[in-house]
């Protein structure tokens, strides 16, 4: 006893009609879609667009590197907030431009307050 997995193929058409050709819609119905599946969310091995971030983390420790520029050896934190400050603007921070601009300007005033320190103990 053997079991047929498909449906027997349809009969012949009558002389002078046409036999429907293979992925060409049915005469009656709806004509079958053979395209791609709609895809949902990112399809395999594609980045998602950009995201904004939320995070300040890099621009805060900028300005306590800053601040601290200003008092404690200001040619080791100076930079220090200068690259943690560019790589928050390359990171899309929004306080990472503001944390440049102080990181520079503390750190320009720490040369100034050790200049004067070093000058006034001579």
């Amino acid at each position: 006893m053997t079991q047929e997995p498909y449906e027997p193929p349809p009969p012949n058409p009558a002389p002078g009609q046409e036999a429907p050709q293979y992925g060409q819609p049915q005469q009656y119905g709806q004509p079958q879609s053979y395209g791609q599946p709609q895809q949902y969310g990112t399809p395999y091995g594609q980045q998602p667009g950009p995201v904004a971030n939320t995070s300040n983390t890099l621009s805060i420790i900028s300005f306590v590197c800053a601040a601290i520029s200003i008092i404690f050896i200001p040619i080791i934190f100076g930079p220090a907030a200068i690259v943690l400050a560019a790589v928050g603007i390359n990171k899309g921070e929004r306080l990472a431009k503001p944390a440049l601009g102080v990181a520079i300007v503390c750190m320009l005033l720490g040369f100034v307050l050790g200049a004067l320190v070093w000058g006034a103990t001579r």
